[in-house]
């Protein structure tokens, strides 16, 4: 059955974004807005970091935790120097933030006396970024 005006009904079929036969557009194909998911953050590079921080030079005696954050991942650990908490509790180490319009990663440090993210370096990939966070030659992460 055809639309108001003659037109050809919209079929209401998408391919690949785009939306196929809609009569809105004359019967040519449109570009839908929806927007993709996000990259990051994903359980592969999550268990990834996690593989990653392995290698670090600080506190290897402790177990971390990798989590989704905001476009990346934060990453918490018990705080056995107890200069953050005295009581050696959970703190917040790093946020590694992937930027796609910049294609770089953002690492941060946490300021816990400010309670605020600083932004520590750009990294152009992950492992990069996770090796800067495992060096930590400042002790600016791993407190």
């Amino acid at each position: 059955m055809a639309g108001a005006g003659n037109e050809p009904a919209a079929t209401g079929r998408t391919s690949g974004g785009l939306t196929v036969n809609d009569a809105r557009h004359g019967g040519k194909a449109s570009t839908n807005h929806v927007a993709a998911p996000p990259i990051h953050p994903n359980d592969v590079d999550r268990r990834r970091i996690l593989r990653l921080l392995k290698n670090r030079r600080r506190y290897r005696y402790v177990t971390p935790t990798v989590l989704p954050g905001p476009e990346g991942y934060i990453v918490r650990s018990p705080c056995c120097s107890r200069t953050v908490d005295h009581t050696g509790g959970i703190i917040d180490v790093a946020w590694l933030r992937f930027r796609s319009g910049h294609n770089v990663w953002h690492l941060y440090r946490r300021d816990h006396v400010t309670d605020a993210w600083v932004i520590q370096s750009a990294q152009p990939s992950l492992v990069e970024a996770v090796a800067e966070l495992n060096a930590d030659p400042a002790r600016v992460f791993w407190t």
